[in-house]
């Protein structure tokens, strides 16, 4: 069996406002370690999508970048807040970067 190298997926450029992203490793790390790119870039997160019944469903956490530790019940910071691989996440994005 060939072993096939491991390539690093393309820089994917963010906008202003909600931008739909995901874990760049397969593990689950910190949203601050997995975001890393975008430092001071992004604001909040949210994720990973419960849903209800019909079209009913709430994110399960909310996490604030600059921000430690837990906030409130599902409110967290940026270093608490777990981004799992395979989940999507969206990004509330401060200004236009580089996702790598």
């Amino acid at each position: 069996m060939e072993k096939k190298q491991i390539e690093a997926p393309p820089s994917l450029q963010v906008y202003p406002g909600w931008n739909a992203l995901g874990s760049p490793v397969n593990e689950t790390v910190p949203a601050e370690a997995a975001f890393i790119a975008l430092n001071n870039s992004y604001a909040k997160i949210v994720g990973p999508w419960v849903p209800g019944n019909n079209t009913t469903g709430y994110y399960q956490y909310v996490g604030y970048n600059g921000l430690n530790g837990t906030i409130g019940e599902n409110q967290l910071g940026a270093d608490e807040f777990e981004v799992e691989p395979y989940e999507g996440y969206w990004v509330f994005i401060r200004q236009e970067n580089l996702y790598a």
